[in-house]
């Protein structure tokens, strides 16, 4: 009789976004199956999301949803959804519950760990995900987390082999991949069942060249790496054949962090006629050229976020931009000239930020309307583990001027999503 393979439940509890599966997600299923592991998403963030209609359209935006006793909450309203879980848990046999925390999602995984320990103590709980940073930085041993074996802080994919062969500690600090070749397939993940079609995640790359004061990700990530661009485009072409996916978001935080690789990506996918369109996350930089531009557009690019933050030069001093408003101006005015259609952010209230600078925002989204096809978020200044610019200004300044600025775009009438507006957490 053959011996059953060791099996690993990837749990992924609300609140996060839901359209689409996550990308780290997928590279750690891989990695897994790779080493010889049997491996099952369970998605309750997507589950709850599909059966609490009501709840859809301020998901990740409301702050009630992510306070302590919120999956006592959810558990009231779909009862069944756990026990669902806990059933279906209890027919594997799992070695390792391994969860996503987030930020919006701690105060459930929290009590679904300590639950999960409490029914299946022989199988051991791993913690992984962007909140892990945070409760490092405030639980340097984590001590207060008995429930959980291990913690990952960072990287997944090198941890979870050290785990996996049972050599690993029960801290893991920061062990990155030197490698990025490798893409995620979404094995054992059932891409039809996410609201959004025919659209995949994409990464480009890892880290950030900038080092923006009110940002963490220079703490999540060490250092800046790209994957190559004959890596990216094999990527897009295996899902673009083998799931139909005519539609890429890259989730990188820099995604013109090499101009060169950029490029090269552009006239591959024209060399390779992919026929697929995507969008990215890019930081104002001059040396990006019109010819660049209109080649990302020929190659499909149809929308870009611009973490423009501040019109004021002082402010973009204080948070560390590597560049002026000159600089913003000019490059927002090629973006348009090139026809690449894009949004931008603005951080309201930023430490130091004084009322004159404050109005010279609103000046700059004034002067560059026509330029600017949709503001995709405005946020009074949230402060970070990590983060280096000071402690926040008073909340009644700070909804203040989020009330400016939210007047000035109903005035001006400059595209605007209500639900982005002071939505971070």
């Amino acid at each position: 009789m053959a011996l059953m393979k060791p099996a690993i439940a990837f749990i992924t509890p609300p609140f996060f976004w839901a359209s689409l599966p996550l990308p780290g997600l997928g590279y750690l299923m891989d990695r897994a199956q790779n080493l010889g592991f049997e491996t099952r998403l369970f998605d309750l963030n997507l589950r709850y999301y599909k059966i609490l209609g009501a709840m859809k359209k301020d998901w990740t935006v409301n702050r009630d949803y992510i306070q302590p006793g919120s999956m006592e909450a959810l558990h009231n309203q779909a009862p069944f959804v756990l026990e669902e879980l806990y059933s279906e848990l209890s027919q594997g046999h799992y070695a390792y519950f391994a969860i996503s925390l987030f930020k919006g999602n701690f105060h459930f995984a929290d009590p679904l760990s300590k639950e999960l320990k409490t029914r299946f103590p022989q199988v051991k709980i791993l913690w992984g995900g962007p909140q892990l940073f945070t409760l490092y930085s405030q639980h340097k041993d984590f001590g207060s987390f008995s429930y959980v074996d291990h913690f990952v802080v960072g990287e997944g994919e090198k941890a979870l082999e050290k785990v996996l062969s049972e050599e690993g500690e029960r801290i893991h600090l920061f062990e990155q991949e030197k490698d990025l070749q490798d893409f995620p397939r979404y094995q054992g993940i059932d891409l039809k069942a996410y609201p959004r079609k025919g659209c995949l995640p994409i990464v480009g790359s890892r880290g950030c060249v900038n080092h923006c004061r009110f940002c963490a990700e220079k703490h999540l990530f060490k250092g800046y790496r790209f994957r190559q661009a004959e890596d990216i485009l094999s990527e897009m072409e295996f899902h673009r054949t083998n799931n139909n996916i005519g539609h890429f978001i890259f989730y990188d935080s820099l995604f013109n962090g090499h101009l060169k690789n950029l490029e090269a990506m552009c006239q591959g996918i024209i060399r390779r006629n992919l026929k697929c369109t995507w969008e990215a996350q890019i930081a104002v930089n001059n040396r990006m050229n019109g010819d660049l531009m209109e080649l990302m557009k020929a190659a499909g690019c149809v929308n870009l976020f611009i973490g423009l933050e501040s019109g004021s030069d002082a402010v973009l001093q204080k948070m560390n931009k590597a560049f002026s408003v000159n600089e913003a101006s000019l490059f927002l005015r090629q973006l348009s000239q090139a026809a690449l259609q894009f949004e931008i952010s603005i951080i309201s209230a930023f430490p130091g930020e004084e009322i004159h600078h404050h109005q010279e925002t609103l000046d700059f989204l004034r002067h560059h309307k026509k330029f600017i096809a949709k503001i995709a978020q405005v946020s009074s200044y949230q402060e970070y583990p990590g983060t280096e610019s000071g402690p926040a200004q008073e909340e009644a300044v700070a909804v203040q001027r989020l009330k400016e600025i939210r007047t000035l775009l109903i005035n001006e009438k400059i595209p605007f999503t209500p639900s982005y507006i002071d939505n971070l957490v």
